[in-house]
Formats: C-alpha cells, sequence, structure tokens
C-alpha cells in the first residue's frame, strides 16, 4: 500500500502529498497498541519537517501548482529533497523511552527514582513513567470492574427471584403429587431435601450454560474488541473464580427454593388427595 501522512484531522489537517510513503512489511501482531501504528523511520521524518521549513524561508504555498524554487535553483517541492539538504536543527528527536538497568530476574529497578527525579528536574523535558500513567488510567477506569460487578450480581439475584416465583407458582399445582410422594412413604424431610434438589439442579444447570456460553463468546468479543479498537484482551476464565461462581450461583438457586420447600414440607396429605373433578 501507498499513503501520505498527515499532520492534523479534518480541515486543519496538513496532508504531506510531496512525499508518497510504501509499505515494505507488516509486522506479526504483539496484541498491543502497536498492532494499530505504522512504523517510519525517523530521516523520513526528518525529510518532511525539513521541507516545511524550506518552504516557510522561500514563501512556497503547498496550494500552489508546480514547483517552486530556491535562488540556487533547487527544487524546493517533491521528493527532490535529500538527507544531505538536512541541517542538526532537522535531526530531532522529540521523544525517548529509557530503561534502567535491572537486577537479573526482575523488572523494576532500584535507580528508577533516582533517574526520574534528575529528569524532572531539567524544565525542557517532559518526563513521564509508564507504570505511573497506566496506574493512574487505572485509578480513572477502575470504576468499570465494580460497575460490571453490581450488574452481574443484580442480574443473578434477578434470576433467584425469577426461580422462587416460578417454583412457588408451581407448588400449588403440585401438592396432589407431594400428598402421593407423603402416601408412599416419603418423609416431610425428603419432600423439603427433593425440592431444594431441584432448585439447585436448576443452578447448576444455569451455571453451566452460562460457561459455555461464555467459553464460546469470550473469544469471539476479543477479536471484535482488537479490531475495531485495538484492544487485545485475553478472554481466559481464572479455574478459581469460575468454581466460586458456579458454588454461588448453585447456592443462590438453593436459597431460592427454601420457600417453594417449606410449601412442600407443609403440604397437607388428607386435603390434596381428594378426587378430581
Amino acid at each position: 500500500d501507498k499513503f501520505n501522512v498527515t499532520h492534523g484531522s479534518g480541515m486543519n489537517g496538513h496532508v504531506h502529498d510531496e512525499f508518497e510513503f510504501t509499505v515494505v512489511g507488516v509486522l506479526k501482531d504483539p496484541g498491543s497498541a502497536h498492532d494499530r501504528a505504522i512504523f517510519t523511520n525517523l530521516t523520513s521524518s526528518w525529510l518532511l519537517h525539513a521541507l516545511d521549513r524550506l518552504e516557510r524561508k522561500h514563501g512556497h504555498d503547498h496550494g500552489h501548482e508546480g514547483h517552486e524554487h530556491g535562488p540556487d535553483g533547487e527544487c524546493l517541492h517533491g521528493p527532490e529533497i535529500s538527507e544531505a539538504d538536512l541541517t542538526d536543527a532537522d535531526r530531532l528527536i522529540t521523544g525517548v523511552l529509557l530503561r534502567t538497568p535491572t537486577r537479573e530476574g526482575r523488572d523494576a529497578s532500584a535507580a528508577m527514582a533516582t533517574v526520574f527525579t534528575a529528569l524532572r528536574s531539567d524544565t525542557s523535558l517532559t518526563v513521564a513513567q509508564p507504570s505511573q500513567e497506566i496506574n493512574r488510567l487505572f485509578a480513572i477506569v477502575g470504576a468499570v470492574d465494580k460497575i460490571l460487578i453490581a450488574m452481574a450480581s443484580v442480574v443473578l439475584a434477578g434470576s433467584a427471584v425469577s426461580i422462587l416465583l416460578a417454583m412457588y407458582g408451581s407448588m400449588d399445582l403440585r401438592r396432589r403429587q407431594v400428598a402421593i410422594l407423603r402416601v408412599l412413604g416419603c418423609s416431610k424431610g425428603r419432600i423439603f431435601s427433593l425440592v431444594l434438589t431441584e432448585a439447585a439442579i436448576i443452578g447448576v444447570i444455569g451455571s453451566a450454560v452460562g460457561i459455555v456460553l461464555a467459553f464460546a463468546a469470550g473469544p469471539l468479543i476479543a477479536l471484535v474488541m482488537r479490531r475495531q479498537l485495538g484492544l487485545f484482551i485475553d478472554p481466559v476464565l481464572p479455574p478459581d473464580l469460575t468454581l466460586l461462581t458456579m458454588v454461588g450461583v448453585i447456592v443462590l438457586a438453593a436459597l431460592a427454593g427454601l420457600l417453594p420447600a417449606v410449601m412442600a414440607y407443609r403440604t397437607p396429605v388428607a386435603n390434596n388427595l381428594k378426587p378430581l373433578g
């Protein structure tokens, strides 16, 4: 592919149509912001700005057709400008990534604070420590996790209420069935445990379906986020957290079955064995 770089965007954007870049390679996707970046060498950037400097110096307007020539006849428009035209003022590096030496097997350096303070003392430099900036970012967006957890909790609570209402309504229609089980020898405790087991089984089925959907939808959502937003999300369900969630859902479903179980426990046998019709 070929493209032209631009300063700014929209109506105020300055398109460097004097130079056309050609893509010569595509890097592997590391799963980071670099996946949405285009890398050029420093000399290319220097040439672009050197051209701007020469055009300002000689009053060239990008909107005019044709090429502008300097007093010595040099062409100031187009790829004719070369590295030989660069001055020391053009060879600027506006950003540096600094990594201090660390001990083997460690990522953090004891000298980081000292170097950071020394660099901050130079007012001509803007210094940022990535770990601090990331922590600040998480401090801002960290509440999103809590909001999602709160939403999930509300959904679980709503599901438990749905189980409660469904089983409560069904127990009114199953009084005769309960009475027949009592006549066949089931104790009240047995009836109570059967209803609780039914509620717990609903929780087991629900949590199992949820985990299957999470495993199936996770990679798909991660792929969409990666392509649309450039965000790399590893769709992995931690085993300990997954197991804890399953147990919590089952317990919550069993608790929702307590009231229907009490209703079944208190069902009078004689009143519900009358002939139908």
